[in-house]
């Protein structure tokens, strides 16, 4: 054996020896090692495509245009003039009304008959011009009242600064209230009306001083209406009988002192007796409510506007005695005398109020009736739109330069 043959030999040997240690000795077992594998996901770009529409044009809405007449033949029927729904409201046993004692439903009172039958029921012949104001006051009886009272004088009992400068209902009144609106209510105090504001520029007003004290506490008839013309004592019995409205008197002189909208505010009433109709008993009924008088005035004396309120016999009595005596039969002249000047509701004013009533027992030879003492208190009272005043005006002296001019309005 040569010397290479020697060395392959050799290293063939020592490979074996290596192989045979491998195979034999300790195992080394390598663990696996966690491989994270992260998810690929492929987002398919979804790219919207914009599809161009053809849209037709629609034409506006037509918009219906009305004549004052159509307006007013559409708004008619539910108007007050029409309805007369004011009166059968107030009258309805569930709003506390008078039916609660007569039980007869308002469809069978005559009161029902007071409206317009037509459009020349106020309008003349086939003019749309507005209605001569003799119109209006052939049925509003107390505003007919306003106008033409006279006192012992000759001189208009009831004085107004609208009526002195020539102005009539119509200036004031509009068509939208005498036709209505086309909606249905339940009184006339739910409608809007006219405003003192709608004329008196506000500006000018804020700068009178009894305005600037008053005006966010009371209404602008609360100091400027004067009296209120109240049907008194309305007999309910006549009404049914031969479908006629007698009052006792028309009461001038007072206004009722009301809280409404969070304001003191110029109030009337309507108080009616009956004896037959009522369970056959003597029923006295007032109902309150706010009013609004047509007898402004424009005060230039300090001194009597304020003790309108502030110096008031009525609150003092009240202050005194708990009551205000609103009417008392007078025994000796047979007759009702009535407080004067304002006449405030307190809380408590069914009790307060002190109320004498009368019934019709004959008549004279012109058919007059003959009224003598019926009963005294009130049983039942109704007042709705409005509350009693939570407080009574503080009683005050005052002696203030007379005359005191105003600023204009």
């Amino acid at each position: 054996m040569n010397a290479t043959q020697k060395v392959i030999a050799l290293v063939i040997f020592l490979a074996a020896l290596a192989l045979i240690a491998t195979s034999c000795g300790p195992q080394v077992v390598e663990k696996p090692v966690p491989v994270e594998v992260t998810r690929q996901v492929e987002v398919t770009r979804v790219v919207e495509k914009l599809v161009e529409k053809q849209v037709t044009a629609l034409p506006p809405p037509t918009v219906e245009v009305l004549s004052p007449a159509e307006t007013a033949a559409r708004n008619l029927p539910t108007s007050f003039h029409t309805t007369t729904a004011g009166m059968g409201y107030w009258y309805a046993q569930e709003n506390g009304g008078l039916e609660q004692f007569t039980h007869i439903p308002y469809d069978q009172l005559s009161c029902k008959n007071c409206h317009v039958e037509s459009c020349t029921s106020c309008h003349v012949g086939t003019s749309a011009a507005a209605p001569p104001q003799a119109k209006c006051v052939a049925c509003h009886g107390r505003q007919a009242f306003e106008i033409n009272a006279k006192n012992a004088e000759g001189q208009p009992l009831i004085a107004d600064v609208h009526r002195a400068k020539g102005m009539q209902c119509v200036n004031c009144h509009t068509a939208e209230e005498a036709h209505g609106d086309g909606k249905a209510y339940n009184s006339l105090l739910e409608t809007a009306g006219v405003e003192c504001q709608d004329c008196h520029p506000q500006d000018k007003l804020s700068a009178n001083p009894a305005h600037a004290q008053h005006s966010d506490d009371m209404t602008c008839q609360g100091c400027h209406v004067q009296t209120v013309v109240t049907c008194y004592n309305c007999h309910f019995d006549t009404e049914v009988a031969a479908h006629k409205k007698v009052p006792y008197k028309q009461v001038t002189g007072w206004k009722l002192l009301v809280k409404r909208d969070g304001k003191i505010d110029v109030a009337n009433m309507m108080s009616l007796v009956c004896t037959q109709n009522c369970d056959g008993r003597p029923t006295s009924f007032v109902a309150l409510a706010p009013y609004f008088g047509h007898s402004i005035v424009k005060p230039t004396d300090l001194n009597t506007l304020c003790a309108q309120c502030h110096d008031n016999p009525n609150v003092k009595e009240y202050l005194e005695k708990g009551t205000i005596t609103v009417s008392q039969w007078d025994a000796t002249a047979k007759a009702l005398k009535f407080a004067q000047g304002v006449v405030p509701v307190p809380a408590d004013f069914e009790k307060a109020f002190q109320m004498d009533f009368v019934d019709i027992v004959g008549q004279t030879e012109e058919g007059k009736p003959i009224w003598d003492f019926m009963k005294s208190g009130v049983d039942k009272f109704q007042i709705l739109y409005a509350e009693p005043l939570d407080r009574l005006p503080p009683q005050m002296k005052f002696n203030f330069p007379t005359p005191v001019p105003t600023p204009s309005q």
